[in-house]
Protein backbone atom coordinates (compact mmCIF):
# COMPACT_ATOMS: atom_id res chain seq x y z
CA UNK A 1 0.00 0.00 0.00
CA UNK A 2 2.95 2.18 1.31
CA UNK A 3 4.48 0.99 -2.56
CA UNK A 4 1.86 2.29 -4.51
CA UNK A 5 1.08 5.83 -2.51
CA UNK A 6 5.23 6.47 -2.75
CA UNK A 7 5.09 5.21 -6.75
CA UNK A 8 1.96 7.50 -7.45
CA UNK A 9 3.44 10.92 -5.24
CA UNK A 10 6.67 9.96 -7.25
CA UNK A 11 5.00 10.41 -10.44
CA UNK A 12 3.14 13.45 -9.86
CA UNK A 13 6.27 15.02 -8.10
CA UNK A 14 7.64 14.62 -11.51
CA UNK A 15 5.24 16.12 -13.56
CA UNK A 16 4.77 19.23 -11.37
CA UNK A 17 8.44 19.93 -11.11
CA UNK A 18 8.75 20.05 -15.10
CA UNK A 19 5.88 23.02 -14.86
CA UNK A 20 7.43 25.12 -11.49
CA UNK A 21 10.65 26.44 -12.07
CA UNK A 22 13.47 26.42 -8.79
CA UNK A 23 12.75 28.52 -5.66
CA UNK A 24 14.30 32.33 -6.95
CA UNK A 25 14.63 31.23 -10.23
CA UNK A 26 13.07 33.64 -13.01
CA UNK A 27 10.62 32.04 -15.39
CA UNK A 28 12.29 32.55 -18.67
CA UNK A 29 10.28 33.19 -21.61
CA UNK A 30 7.82 30.90 -22.96
CA UNK A 31 8.99 31.03 -26.50
CA UNK A 32 12.64 30.37 -25.09
CA UNK A 33 11.91 27.41 -23.09
CA UNK A 34 9.85 24.91 -24.50
CA UNK A 35 8.21 22.00 -22.79
CA UNK A 36 10.15 19.11 -21.78
CA UNK A 37 9.06 15.42 -22.86
CA UNK A 38 7.88 12.85 -19.83
CA UNK A 39 10.13 10.59 -21.20
CA UNK A 40 10.51 6.83 -19.76
CA UNK A 41 14.01 7.47 -18.19
CA UNK A 42 12.34 10.51 -16.14
CA UNK A 43 9.69 8.29 -14.92
CA UNK A 44 11.83 5.20 -13.40
CA UNK A 45 14.19 7.57 -11.94
CA UNK A 46 11.29 9.40 -9.95
CA UNK A 47 9.96 6.28 -8.98
CA UNK A 48 12.97 4.59 -7.90
CA UNK A 49 14.22 7.89 -5.90
CA UNK A 50 10.62 7.37 -4.39
CA UNK A 51 11.05 3.79 -3.16
CA UNK A 52 14.44 5.19 -1.26
CA UNK A 53 12.96 8.08 0.02
CA UNK A 54 9.82 6.59 2.45
CA UNK A 55 9.93 8.52 6.10
CA UNK A 56 7.88 6.40 6.92
CA UNK A 57 8.80 3.18 7.22
CA UNK A 58 13.01 3.17 6.67
CA UNK A 59 15.35 4.06 9.28
CA UNK A 60 15.16 5.08 12.98
CA UNK A 61 12.61 7.48 14.27
CA UNK A 62 15.15 10.35 14.37
CA UNK A 63 16.60 9.55 11.07
CA UNK A 64 12.66 9.79 9.68
CA UNK A 65 12.06 12.57 11.15
CA UNK A 66 14.86 14.60 10.34
CA UNK A 67 14.01 13.87 6.48
CA UNK A 68 10.64 15.25 7.36
CA UNK A 69 12.12 18.04 8.50
CA UNK A 70 14.12 18.75 5.84
CA UNK A 71 10.92 18.15 3.62
CA UNK A 72 8.70 20.44 5.16
CA UNK A 73 11.29 23.32 5.07
CA UNK A 74 11.53 22.68 1.22
CA UNK A 75 8.33 23.00 0.76
CA UNK A 76 7.79 26.37 2.80
CA UNK A 77 10.94 27.76 0.57
CA UNK A 78 8.89 27.33 -2.54
CA UNK A 79 7.15 30.15 -4.31
CA UNK A 80 4.07 28.11 -5.17
CA UNK A 81 3.96 26.50 -1.91
CA UNK A 82 -0.12 26.65 -1.70
CA UNK A 83 0.60 23.89 -4.67
CA UNK A 84 2.00 22.17 -2.33
CA UNK A 85 0.04 22.16 0.64
CA UNK A 86 -1.71 19.02 1.21
CA UNK A 87 2.26 17.24 1.05
CA UNK A 88 2.97 20.01 3.92
CA UNK A 89 0.26 18.99 5.94
CA UNK A 90 0.85 15.05 5.09
CA UNK A 91 4.61 15.49 6.33
CA UNK A 92 3.48 17.68 9.48
CA UNK A 93 0.79 15.15 10.29
CA UNK A 94 3.95 12.31 9.69
CA UNK A 95 6.10 13.99 11.84
CA UNK A 96 3.30 15.09 14.67
CA UNK A 97 2.91 10.71 14.94
CA UNK A 98 6.18 10.13 14.97
CA UNK A 99 6.34 11.42 18.42
CA UNK A 100 3.84 7.96 19.05
CA UNK A 101 3.91 5.24 16.78
CA UNK A 102 3.97 6.66 13.24
CA UNK A 103 1.03 7.90 10.99
CA UNK A 104 -1.88 5.49 10.33
CA UNK A 105 -3.16 7.44 7.09
CA UNK A 106 -6.70 9.03 5.77
CA UNK A 107 -9.87 8.06 5.59
CA UNK A 108 -10.44 4.37 3.47
CA UNK A 109 -7.69 2.07 1.77
CA UNK A 110 -8.27 -1.01 -0.31
CA UNK A 111 -5.65 -2.37 -2.06
CA UNK A 112 -5.08 -5.91 -3.50
CA UNK A 113 -1.67 -7.30 -2.73
CA UNK A 114 0.13 -9.60 -4.91
CA UNK A 115 3.30 -11.56 -4.59
CA UNK A 116 4.26 -14.33 -6.76
CA UNK A 117 7.70 -16.69 -6.30
CA UNK A 118 9.31 -19.64 -8.68
CA UNK A 119 11.80 -21.64 -6.91
CA UNK A 120 14.20 -24.70 -8.36
CA UNK A 121 15.94 -26.93 -6.14
CA UNK A 122 18.44 -29.41 -7.26
CA UNK A 123 19.61 -31.98 -5.02
CA UNK A 124 19.06 -29.33 -2.46
CA UNK A 125 16.81 -31.44 0.56
CA UNK A 126 18.56 -33.22 2.99
CA UNK A 127 15.36 -34.21 4.31
CA UNK A 128 14.99 -36.65 1.34
CA UNK A 129 18.22 -37.11 -0.50
CA UNK A 130 17.32 -39.35 -3.43
CA UNK A 131 15.08 -36.41 -4.92
CA UNK A 132 16.95 -34.91 -7.74
CA UNK A 133 15.10 -32.13 -7.92
CA UNK A 134 11.98 -30.06 -7.01
CA UNK A 135 10.10 -26.76 -9.14
CA UNK A 136 7.59 -24.90 -7.22
CA UNK A 137 5.56 -22.07 -8.53
CA UNK A 138 3.85 -20.28 -5.44
CA UNK A 139 1.14 -17.51 -6.04
CA UNK A 140 -0.25 -15.38 -2.65
CA UNK A 141 -2.40 -12.25 -3.59
CA UNK A 142 -4.09 -10.65 -0.49
CA UNK A 143 -7.23 -7.81 0.18
CA UNK A 144 -6.04 -5.12 2.40
CA UNK A 145 -8.42 -2.64 3.88
CA UNK A 146 -7.46 -0.22 6.27
CA UNK A 147 -10.30 2.34 7.73
CA UNK A 148 -9.66 5.38 9.80
CA UNK A 149 -12.60 5.64 12.05
CA UNK A 150 -11.51 8.63 13.69
CA UNK A 151 -7.84 9.65 15.06
CA UNK A 152 -8.07 7.04 18.01
CA UNK A 153 -9.14 4.22 16.22
CA UNK A 154 -7.80 2.16 13.29
CA UNK A 155 -8.94 -1.19 11.42
CA UNK A 156 -7.46 -3.46 9.38
CA UNK A 157 -7.96 -6.16 7.46
CA UNK A 158 -5.48 -8.73 5.54
CA UNK A 159 -7.28 -11.89 3.40
CA UNK A 160 -4.66 -14.00 1.85
CA UNK A 161 -4.76 -16.87 -0.86
CA UNK A 162 -2.20 -19.51 -2.30
CA UNK A 163 -1.48 -21.90 -4.72
CA UNK A 164 1.49 -23.96 -5.02
CA UNK A 165 1.45 -25.54 -8.37
CA UNK A 166 4.54 -28.68 -9.75
CA UNK A 167 5.97 -29.42 -6.45
CA UNK A 168 6.84 -32.83 -6.11
CA UNK A 169 8.01 -32.67 -1.64
CA UNK A 170 4.89 -32.66 0.58
CA UNK A 171 6.13 -29.96 2.79
CA UNK A 172 6.37 -27.62 -0.73
CA UNK A 173 3.24 -28.14 -1.55
CA UNK A 174 1.78 -27.19 2.18
CA UNK A 175 -0.86 -24.29 1.38
CA UNK A 176 -3.35 -22.22 3.11
CA UNK A 177 -6.32 -22.03 0.91
CA UNK A 178 -7.58 -18.90 2.03
CA UNK A 179 -6.58 -17.02 5.52
CA UNK A 180 -7.76 -13.68 7.56
CA UNK A 181 -4.51 -13.24 8.10
CA UNK A 182 -4.74 -9.72 10.03
CA UNK A 183 -7.98 -8.63 11.28
CA UNK A 184 -7.44 -5.92 14.38
CA UNK A 185 -8.58 -2.84 15.73
CA UNK A 186 -5.74 -0.43 16.90
CA UNK A 187 -6.71 2.51 19.89
CA UNK A 188 -4.42 5.56 20.62
CA UNK A 189 -4.95 7.29 23.46
CA UNK A 190 -3.08 10.47 22.29
CA UNK A 191 -5.69 12.82 23.43
CA UNK A 192 -5.12 11.91 26.85
CA UNK A 193 -1.86 13.02 27.10
CA UNK A 194 -0.51 8.95 26.95
CA UNK A 195 0.90 8.19 24.01
CA UNK A 196 0.58 4.25 24.26
CA UNK A 197 -1.35 2.19 21.70
CA UNK A 198 -3.14 -0.70 21.71
CA UNK A 199 -3.62 -3.42 18.98
CA UNK A 200 -6.43 -6.06 19.21
CA UNK A 201 -7.03 -9.00 16.76
CA UNK A 202 -5.14 -11.00 14.54
CA UNK A 203 -1.73 -9.25 13.86
CA UNK A 204 1.52 -9.97 13.12
CA UNK A 205 4.71 -10.55 15.94
CA UNK A 206 7.55 -9.46 15.36
CA UNK A 207 10.44 -8.77 17.79
CA UNK A 208 14.32 -7.90 17.13
CA UNK A 209 15.47 -9.66 13.61
CA UNK A 210 13.06 -11.89 13.87
CA UNK A 211 15.57 -14.93 14.90
CA UNK A 212 12.94 -15.59 17.70
CA UNK A 213 9.45 -14.46 16.80
CA UNK A 214 8.93 -13.43 13.22
CA UNK A 215 7.05 -13.65 10.23
CA UNK A 216 7.15 -16.98 7.90
CA UNK A 217 5.91 -15.01 4.23
CA UNK A 218 8.50 -17.41 2.71
CA UNK A 219 6.59 -20.59 2.99
CA UNK A 220 3.70 -21.43 1.77
CA UNK A 221 1.76 -20.38 4.60
CA UNK A 222 1.53 -16.74 6.47
CA UNK A 223 1.87 -16.86 10.49
CA UNK A 224 0.21 -14.39 12.35
CA UNK A 225 -1.14 -14.65 15.98
CA UNK A 226 -4.66 -13.92 17.64
CA UNK A 227 -3.78 -11.65 20.82
CA UNK A 228 -3.13 -8.32 22.50
CA UNK A 229 -0.39 -5.73 21.87
CA UNK A 230 0.48 -2.76 23.92
CA UNK A 231 3.09 -0.16 22.23
CA UNK A 232 4.30 3.05 24.32
CA UNK A 233 7.02 5.73 23.37
CA UNK A 234 8.43 6.88 25.98
CA UNK A 235 11.30 10.03 25.38
CA UNK A 236 14.07 10.77 27.35
CA UNK A 237 14.63 14.41 26.52
CA UNK A 238 12.47 16.37 24.07
CA UNK A 239 10.70 14.68 21.23
CA UNK A 240 12.47 13.84 18.04
CA UNK A 241 15.60 15.41 19.29
CA UNK A 242 16.31 12.80 22.10
CA UNK A 243 16.82 9.47 22.96
CA UNK A 244 13.52 7.30 23.43
CA UNK A 245 12.28 4.20 24.98
CA UNK A 246 9.79 1.54 23.32
CA UNK A 247 8.39 -0.58 25.89
CA UNK A 248 5.83 -3.26 24.42
CA UNK A 249 4.44 -5.79 26.31
CA UNK A 250 2.15 -8.76 24.14
CA UNK A 251 0.40 -12.08 24.04
CA UNK A 252 -0.89 -14.34 20.99
CA UNK A 253 -2.44 -17.48 19.67
CA UNK A 254 -0.07 -19.04 16.59
CA UNK A 255 -2.54 -19.07 13.93
CA UNK A 256 -0.61 -21.71 11.73
CA UNK A 257 -0.61 -24.61 9.25
CA UNK A 258 0.61 -27.41 10.96
CA UNK A 259 3.47 -28.85 8.54
CA UNK A 260 3.10 -31.19 5.57
CA UNK A 261 -0.32 -30.43 5.07
CA UNK A 262 -2.49 -28.50 2.76
CA UNK A 263 -5.50 -26.71 4.82
CA UNK A 264 -8.63 -26.95 3.05
CA UNK A 265 -10.47 -24.48 5.79
CA UNK A 266 -11.34 -20.98 5.63
CA UNK A 267 -10.62 -18.33 7.69
CA UNK A 268 -7.80 -20.36 10.28
CA UNK A 269 -8.63 -20.58 13.89
CA UNK A 270 -5.74 -20.24 16.24
CA UNK A 271 -5.25 -23.11 18.89
CA UNK A 272 -6.29 -22.28 22.47
CA UNK A 273 -3.60 -24.34 24.14
CA UNK A 274 -0.84 -22.73 22.54
CA UNK A 275 -0.21 -19.36 24.19
CA UNK A 276 3.15 -16.90 23.77
CA UNK A 277 3.43 -14.49 26.28
CA UNK A 278 6.22 -11.35 25.09
CA UNK A 279 7.80 -8.07 26.65
CA UNK A 280 10.61 -6.44 25.14
CA UNK A 281 11.91 -3.14 25.91
CA UNK A 282 14.38 -1.00 23.44
CA UNK A 283 16.76 2.29 23.83
CA UNK A 284 17.67 4.02 20.73
CA UNK A 285 20.26 6.72 21.19
CA UNK A 286 21.14 9.93 19.22
CA UNK A 287 24.17 7.85 17.96
CA UNK A 288 21.89 5.00 16.75
CA UNK A 289 22.71 2.71 19.48
CA UNK A 290 20.29 0.06 19.72
CA UNK A 291 19.74 -1.90 22.80
CA UNK A 292 17.08 -4.41 23.31
CA UNK A 293 15.94 -6.51 26.25
CA UNK A 294 13.26 -9.58 25.84
CA UNK A 295 11.59 -12.00 27.64
CA UNK A 296 9.64 -14.82 25.96
CA UNK A 297 7.06 -17.40 27.73
CA UNK A 298 6.09 -19.95 24.98
CA UNK A 299 3.35 -22.18 26.22
CA UNK A 300 2.59 -25.66 24.10
CA UNK A 301 0.18 -27.45 26.39
CA UNK A 302 -1.35 -29.93 23.72
CA UNK A 303 1.55 -30.86 21.23
CA UNK A 304 2.98 -34.28 22.09
CA UNK A 305 6.73 -33.33 22.49
CA UNK A 306 8.90 -36.75 22.74
CA UNK A 307 11.45 -36.03 25.27
CA UNK A 308 14.29 -38.53 26.94
CA UNK A 309 11.89 -39.49 29.75
CA UNK A 310 8.38 -39.59 28.45
CA UNK A 311 6.29 -37.42 26.11
CA UNK A 312 4.46 -33.99 27.44
CA UNK A 313 3.96 -30.22 26.26
CA UNK A 314 6.54 -27.37 26.35
CA UNK A 315 6.64 -25.17 28.58
CA UNK A 316 10.32 -22.48 27.97
CA UNK A 317 10.99 -19.08 29.04
CA UNK A 318 13.92 -17.01 26.83
CA UNK A 319 15.40 -13.90 28.22
CA UNK A 320 17.42 -11.80 25.29
CA UNK A 321 19.62 -8.76 25.01
CA UNK A 322 20.51 -7.33 21.44
CA UNK A 323 23.37 -4.21 20.61
CA UNK A 324 23.88 -2.45 18.13
CA UNK A 325 26.73 0.15 18.10
CA UNK A 326 28.98 2.15 16.06
CA UNK A 327 32.38 1.60 17.75
CA UNK A 328 34.22 3.75 15.03
CA UNK A 329 32.74 5.62 12.09
CA UNK A 330 32.56 1.96 9.71
CA UNK A 331 33.32 0.06 12.12
CA UNK A 332 29.79 -1.50 13.37
CA UNK A 333 29.13 -4.60 15.44
CA UNK A 334 25.51 -5.73 16.54
CA UNK A 335 25.00 -9.00 18.40
CA UNK A 336 22.33 -10.88 19.98
CA UNK A 337 22.16 -13.60 23.44
CA UNK A 338 19.75 -15.30 24.94
CA UNK A 339 19.24 -18.11 27.73
CA UNK A 340 16.19 -20.22 28.05
CA UNK A 341 15.37 -22.95 30.80
CA UNK A 342 11.89 -24.60 31.60
CA UNK A 343 10.51 -27.98 30.65
CA UNK A 344 10.77 -30.27 26.87
CA UNK A 345 8.22 -32.84 27.62
CA UNK A 346 9.29 -34.39 30.92
CA UNK A 347 12.77 -32.92 30.65
CA UNK A 348 14.39 -30.56 32.61
CA UNK A 349 14.74 -27.65 29.68
CA UNK A 350 18.55 -25.67 29.95
CA UNK A 351 20.03 -23.69 26.44
CA UNK A 352 21.68 -20.55 24.88
CA UNK A 353 22.19 -19.41 21.63
CA UNK A 354 24.57 -16.39 20.46
CA UNK A 355 24.55 -14.24 17.07
CA UNK A 356 27.17 -11.79 16.95
CA UNK A 357 27.94 -9.37 13.46
CA UNK A 358 31.04 -7.09 12.38
CA UNK A 359 30.10 -4.59 9.41
CA UNK A 360 32.69 -2.94 7.95
CA UNK A 361 31.61 -0.27 5.78
CA UNK A 362 33.07 2.91 3.95
CA UNK A 363 31.96 6.74 4.50
CA UNK A 364 32.46 9.21 1.68
CA UNK A 365 33.64 7.24 -0.74
CA UNK A 366 32.28 7.91 -4.80
CA UNK A 367 30.61 5.09 -6.06
CA UNK A 368 33.00 3.42 -8.98
CA UNK A 369 31.06 3.86 -12.50
CA UNK A 370 27.86 3.67 -10.50
CA UNK A 371 28.62 0.75 -8.39
CA UNK A 372 29.39 1.43 -4.28
CA UNK A 373 31.68 -1.20 -3.65
CA UNK A 374 31.90 -0.39 0.00
CA UNK A 375 29.72 1.66 1.12
CA UNK A 376 27.01 -0.57 2.48
CA UNK A 377 30.14 -3.14 3.79
CA UNK A 378 31.16 -6.12 4.38
CA UNK A 379 29.79 -7.93 7.73
CA UNK A 380 31.25 -11.04 9.27
CA UNK A 381 28.67 -12.96 11.40
CA UNK A 382 28.83 -15.92 14.07
CA UNK A 383 26.05 -17.83 14.66
CA UNK A 384 25.97 -20.30 17.95
CA UNK A 385 22.73 -22.29 19.02
CA UNK A 386 23.05 -25.22 21.76
CA UNK A 387 22.34 -28.73 21.01
CA UNK A 388 21.66 -31.57 23.37
CA UNK A 389 25.03 -33.00 24.46
CA UNK A 390 23.56 -36.52 26.10
CA UNK A 391 20.20 -37.81 24.52
CA UNK A 392 19.78 -40.05 27.49
CA UNK A 393 20.29 -38.16 30.81
CA UNK A 394 16.72 -36.61 31.44
CA UNK A 395 17.95 -32.93 30.22
CA UNK A 396 16.88 -31.31 27.49
CA UNK A 397 19.78 -28.93 26.20
CA UNK A 398 18.38 -28.10 22.18
CA UNK A 399 17.75 -24.41 21.54
CA UNK A 400 14.44 -23.85 20.70
CA UNK A 401 13.59 -19.79 18.93
CA UNK A 402 9.53 -20.70 19.34
CA UNK A 403 8.51 -18.58 15.61
CA UNK A 404 11.94 -17.51 13.56
CA UNK A 405 11.70 -16.39 10.48
CA UNK A 406 12.34 -19.22 8.26
CA UNK A 407 14.12 -16.73 4.86
CA UNK A 408 17.36 -15.77 4.51
CA UNK A 409 19.15 -15.57 8.34
CA UNK A 410 20.77 -18.58 7.75
CA UNK A 411 21.50 -18.45 3.56
CA UNK A 412 19.72 -18.13 0.77
CA UNK A 413 18.80 -21.70 0.78
CA UNK A 414 17.19 -21.83 4.20
CA UNK A 415 18.61 -25.41 5.10
CA UNK A 416 19.83 -24.72 8.66
CA UNK A 417 17.64 -23.55 11.61
CA UNK A 418 18.91 -21.69 14.78
CA UNK A 419 19.27 -25.16 16.78
CA UNK A 420 22.43 -27.11 17.30
CA UNK A 421 24.44 -25.07 15.17
CA UNK A 422 27.33 -23.39 14.51
CA UNK A 423 27.53 -21.00 11.38
CA UNK A 424 30.81 -18.44 10.27
CA UNK A 425 29.64 -16.51 7.35
CA UNK A 426 30.15 -13.64 5.39
CA UNK A 427 28.35 -10.99 3.56
CA UNK A 428 29.12 -7.96 0.92
CA UNK A 429 26.87 -6.16 0.10
CA UNK A 430 26.94 -4.13 -2.79
CA UNK A 431 25.08 -0.73 -3.73
CA UNK A 432 24.01 -0.52 -7.71
CA UNK A 433 21.96 2.93 -7.54
CA UNK A 434 23.95 4.50 -9.72
CA UNK A 435 23.43 2.61 -12.44
CA UNK A 436 19.59 3.87 -12.32
CA UNK A 437 20.28 7.38 -11.06
CA UNK A 438 19.96 7.21 -7.74
CA UNK A 439 22.79 9.01 -5.66
CA UNK A 440 23.06 8.10 -1.70
CA UNK A 441 24.47 11.88 -0.31
CA UNK A 442 25.38 9.91 2.99
CA UNK A 443 25.92 6.23 4.61
CA UNK A 444 22.22 4.94 5.22
CA UNK A 445 23.44 1.22 4.82
CA UNK A 446 20.29 0.40 2.25
CA UNK A 447 20.19 0.49 -1.51
CA UNK A 448 17.07 0.54 -3.73
CA UNK A 449 19.11 -1.68 -6.07
CA UNK A 450 22.01 -3.91 -4.48
CA UNK A 451 23.47 -7.31 -5.04
CA UNK A 452 24.48 -9.40 -2.10
CA UNK A 453 27.30 -11.99 -2.37
CA UNK A 454 27.40 -14.12 0.96
CA UNK A 455 29.45 -17.44 2.35
CA UNK A 456 28.21 -19.66 4.90
CA UNK A 457 29.68 -22.72 6.89
CA UNK A 458 27.70 -24.98 9.13
CA UNK A 459 28.60 -27.37 11.78
CA UNK A 460 26.82 -29.14 14.66
CA UNK A 461 27.09 -27.98 17.88
CA UNK A 462 26.50 -30.99 19.21
CA UNK A 463 27.20 -34.28 17.17
CA UNK A 464 24.94 -36.53 19.61
CA UNK A 465 22.11 -34.24 18.60
CA UNK A 466 20.16 -33.80 15.36
CA UNK A 467 20.51 -31.46 12.46
CA UNK A 468 17.14 -29.19 12.37
CA UNK A 469 15.50 -27.17 9.37
CA UNK A 470 14.87 -22.94 9.43
CA UNK A 471 11.45 -23.68 11.37
CA UNK A 472 12.74 -26.43 14.08
CA UNK A 473 12.40 -29.65 12.26
CA UNK A 474 14.44 -32.27 13.13
CA UNK A 475 16.22 -33.66 9.51
CA UNK A 476 18.63 -36.32 10.63
CA UNK A 477 19.94 -37.41 13.68
CA UNK A 478 22.60 -40.20 14.63
CA UNK A 479 22.26 -40.54 18.63
CA UNK A 480 25.23 -42.52 18.57
CA UNK A 481 27.20 -39.63 17.69
CA UNK A 482 29.85 -41.38 15.74
CA UNK A 483 29.97 -39.16 12.70
CA UNK A 484 31.37 -35.32 11.52
CA UNK A 485 29.79 -32.64 12.81
CA UNK A 486 30.33 -30.75 9.21
CA UNK A 487 26.65 -30.08 7.35
CA UNK A 488 28.08 -27.84 4.22
CA UNK A 489 28.66 -24.92 2.98
CA UNK A 490 26.87 -22.25 1.01
CA UNK A 491 27.21 -19.76 -1.76
CA UNK A 492 24.65 -17.13 -2.00
CA UNK A 493 24.04 -14.44 -4.94
CA UNK A 494 21.06 -12.00 -4.52
CA UNK A 495 20.14 -9.30 -6.79
CA UNK A 496 17.26 -6.77 -4.94
CA UNK A 497 15.42 -3.85 -6.11
CA UNK A 498 13.48 -2.00 -3.20
CA UNK A 499 12.46 -5.08 -1.66
CA UNK A 500 9.90 -5.50 -4.64
CA UNK A 501 11.78 -7.72 -6.62
CA UNK A 502 14.55 -10.25 -5.74
CA UNK A 503 16.32 -12.84 -7.80
CA UNK A 504 18.72 -15.23 -6.11
CA UNK A 505 20.70 -18.43 -6.59
CA UNK A 506 22.27 -20.53 -3.75
CA UNK A 507 24.56 -23.04 -4.07
CA UNK A 508 25.44 -25.66 -1.36
CA UNK A 509 28.09 -27.90 -1.08
CA UNK A 510 27.31 -30.82 1.44
CA UNK A 511 29.45 -31.97 4.31
CA UNK A 512 31.02 -35.29 5.83
CA UNK A 513 27.85 -35.42 8.25
CA UNK A 514 25.27 -35.87 5.47
CA UNK A 515 27.05 -38.02 3.46
CA UNK A 516 28.02 -39.88 7.01
CA UNK A 517 24.44 -40.38 8.04
CA UNK A 518 22.00 -41.38 5.36
CA UNK A 519 23.17 -39.67 2.01
CA UNK A 520 23.47 -35.78 0.76
CA UNK A 521 24.12 -34.51 -2.33
CA UNK A 522 25.95 -30.74 -3.86
CA UNK A 523 22.73 -29.14 -4.82
CA UNK A 524 21.57 -25.60 -6.60
CA UNK A 525 18.52 -23.09 -5.75
CA UNK A 526 17.37 -20.31 -7.86
CA UNK A 527 14.49 -18.28 -7.02
CA UNK A 528 12.27 -15.41 -8.63
CA UNK A 529 10.22 -13.58 -6.11
CA UNK A 530 7.91 -10.80 -7.32
CA UNK A 531 5.91 -8.96 -4.50
CA UNK A 532 4.92 -6.20 -1.58
CA UNK A 533 2.61 -5.38 1.02
CA UNK A 534 2.88 -8.75 3.18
Amino acid sequence: MDLVRTIVTSLCVSLAQQETPEPGAQEPPVQEKPPQKLTLEKVLEDMLRGLQDRPEEEGTVLERARRLEEKIQEIEKRPDREKWKEDLEHAKKQLEELRGTGWWGLGMTLVPLPRFRTERRDHVDPALPQTSGDTLTQFRWGAWLETILNQSVRMQLLIEQTRTWEANHGFLRQQDRTDLHRAKLDFRFYDYDLPLELSVGRMRFEIGEERMVGDDSWSNYDRSFDGARFFHREWLGEPLKSAYLDIEPSWGRPVTVEPGQTDDRDMNASDPDVNLYAFSTTLNLLDGTLLGLYFLKDDDLETIHVGERGVGGRRIESLGLRLKHDILPMFEVKGEGVWQWGSFAEDDHRAWAVHGAVRLHAIGTEPLMGVDLFGRGITFEVNFASGDRDPADGNHGTFLPPYPSSHALHGLADLVGWRNMQEYAVRWEIGLDGLIGINHEEDSGQSVLSVEIGFHRFFLAEERDGYYGPRGELIRRVPAGDVSRELGEEVDVALDLAGVISIGYARFQAGEFLSESGGGEDGDLFYFNFGYGF
